[in-house]
């Protein structure tokens, strides 16, 4: 077993059945770390109520539990966010690999919700996507300074005023990928997204119903832009 290569190993690992994992995990040192990657389904973690965060949270604020250590990807929706913001108010949570957070059908409030995320993972988030989450148009901007550190952000039916207010906050001037998925978030977010310091390499159309109403933002990122993609729009 110790002369097997490690690819092949990860390969055996990654055909066992989930109950047989903890066993392979048992087999060697260089076995653990990939039967607890899958244990702990592939680094992906989801919560879209209270009630599955709640029977969840002992584990993740464990520092160094097998399962806080694998999330790379958490997904809150609904209820979570809200259960979030009040049990981990007061604590770091300890998810060291963690890089993208999703938000979904949720509100998020600056003085609440969204400071308890900025504190748990605002300098290690990478990539946000917003999905079906209502935000004020005042806080809209202090959301995305948040997290500094912002290279890929994703947003898809956000509900926002119609125009955004005069005065905009420092931002993150994140020279990464905007996706843009919905007529809704393609009319309302575009003139959010212009006043922002803010320069893409990458964008991403999807379902927009008036192309034009994107073409201010492609000029503006004209400097930087290198992939530009539309699509279902007429």
């Amino acid at each position: 077993m110790e002369k097997l290569p490690q690819e092949l190993i990860d390969q055996i690992i990654d055909h066992v059945g989930h109950p047989d994992l903890r066993a392979c995990s048992l087999v060697g040192r260089r076995w653990v770390e990939r039967s607890h990657w899958r244990i702990c389904g592939g680094g992906y973690c989801s919560f879209i109520d209270q009630r599955q965060l709640n029977s969840t949270r002992k584990n993740l604020l464990t520092k160094g539990s097998i399962f806080a250590e694998h999330i790379h990807t958490l997904t809150l929706g609904f209820t979570a966010v809200q259960a979030w913001a009040r049990h981990f108010r007061d604590v770091d949570v300890v998810l060291p690999r963690l890089n993208s957070l999703i938000i979904t059908d949720a509100w998020l409030h600056l003085d609440d919700e969204v400071v308890v995320l900025k504190r748990n993972f605002g300098n290690t988030l990478l990539s946000l996507s917003l999905s079906l989450v209502t935000i004020s148009s005042e806080e809209f901007y202090p959301i995305l300074s948040s997290f500094p550190n912002l290279d890929n952000l994703s947003i898809a039916r956000l509900n926002l005023p119609q125009r955004p207010p005069g005065d905009i906050p420092a931002c993150p001037r994140t020279q990464g990928k905007l996706t843009l998925t919905g007529a809704e978030a393609h009319e309302t977010c575009v003139p959010f997204l212009l006043k922002l310091p803010i320069q893409f390499r990458t964008l991403h159309f999807c379902g927009t119903a008036d192309v034009w109403k994107v073409h201010p933002l492609v000029w503006a990122c004209a400097p930087t832009l290198t992939t530009l993609e539309i699509r279902g729009s007429v």
